[in-house]
């Protein structure tokens, strides 16, 4: 047993610290919780203890075991939940076994198991070799969790559950393979089979940065889009409430001439029906206007029922969205404009005008 090894227990525990820093703690992460995280990175220190028999159910059980407790940890220190913590924890053990992998190559395995001597003087060999395998381990982790924006992910879609699922297979491929190696003197392998392993490590996490950052500003172009259109519906909604509220008080300040107009009319049996309809045509835009609680919502709602009723639709949508005010208006325009879309083009397909209606709803 390398006595060395609980040394790198307890560095890599520091790094799993490091890998999560980026990660904003969410509120309620109460010191019993903290403490809870850490106790559970014990489990992994019979792994660092008694080395493996290095076949595929090993391989795999040791793969299971440290991803869970990564996961563990980032959930019980960071509140992240669950399906976020669990690919946080699989990025986390990719990095590392990126860095594993690299020392089992034949011509980088003799660090790995002290078989360099250097004769330096008051420097023990151990100390030396472990120190290469600590400083690339140190800036792996540096470079996947600051270049990834970790706190940015909204959520674990299909194509990180099928991009992590792959480069797991293949990082316990490789691991199995080099495993295999290194029990063989380096010296029968070509220097290739170094080389190709290790460029192979460098271009999964390459590879792994460069997918998670296209996502992340494919989300601020998203985002950009969205505020433009809140900035819209903001300025359409304040215009169209100016505009009613003038016809309002237009109307307001001229109500007893009207009424005077009309009066004289039905006295002189005349029709009033096509004056009242100017009247009514004057305070339309106000008819338009939603009222739910939230500007942003307004804005919107107000602009889907304009295009809903120059398709002939009638909209309803009277309802009270304060206590909606939890949710973030990007989510808000996402989630009211694409029902509203897609009520609009249904009810388009609809022949009959009069059987044309949208009602919206929302309850907590």
């Amino acid at each position: 047993m390398d006595r060395t090894q609980v040394f790198r227990f307890f560095f890599d525990s520091a790094m799993v610290a490091w890998f999560a820093l980026p990660i904003r703690q969410k509120p309620g992460q109460t010191v019993t919780k903290k403490l809870t995280g850490w106790c559970i990175l014990l489990f992994l220190l019979p792994i660092y203890l008694y080395t493996g028999p290095g076949n595929v159910p090993s391989i795999v059980l040791r793969f299971v075991i440290r991803a869970l407790v990564y996961s563990l940890w980032i959930g019980f220190n960071k509140g992240v939940p669950p399906a976020k913590s669990l690919y946080f924890g699989v990025l986390c053990w990719i990095t590392f076994t990126c860095e594993n992998n690299i020392f089992l190559t034949p011509q980088l395995s003799a660090i790995r198991w002290n078989q360099i001597s250097y004769n330096l003087p008051f420097i023990n060999d151990t100390v030396i070799n472990r120190s290469f395998e600590f400083i690339l381990e140190l800036f792996l982790i540096t470079l996947v969790s600051r270049l990834i924006p970790l706190d940015k992910i909204r959520g674990v879609t299909k194509n990180r559950v099928w991009l992590a699922a792959t480069l797991i297979g293949c990082e316990l491929y490789v691991k199995y393979t080099l495993k295999l190696m290194s029990m063989l003197p380096s010296g029968q392998f070509p220097p290739e089979l170094t080389i190709y392993p290790i460029l192979m490590q460098l271009l999964t996490l390459i590879a792994l940065i460069m997918f998670e950052r296209y996502l992340y500003h494919r989300d601020l172009r998203e985002e950009a889009r969205l505020g433009e259109a809140i900035n819209k519906y903001r300025y359409e909604n304040a215009l169209t409430r100016l505009v009613a509220d003038d016809d309002l008080r237009r109307l307001h300040h001229d109500l007893k001439n009207h009424l005077i107009v009309l009066q004289n009319m039905i006295d002189d049996n005349r029709n009033a029906g096509e004056y009242i309809q100017k009247l009514m045509q004057g305070i339309a835009g106000y008819e338009r206007l939603v009222e739910t609680g939230n500007k942003i919502l307004n804005g919107l709602l107000s602009e889907k029922i304009r295009a809903a009723q120059k398709e002939q639709i009638d909209v309803n949508a009277c309802f009270d969205f304060r206590d909606g005010a939890f949710i973030d208006d990007l989510d808000v325009c996402t989630i009211f404009g694409n029902a509203m879309d897609n009520a609009i083009e249904a009810s388009r397909q609809v022949q009959d005008p009069e059987k044309r209606c949208i009602l919206v709803k929302c309850s907590t």
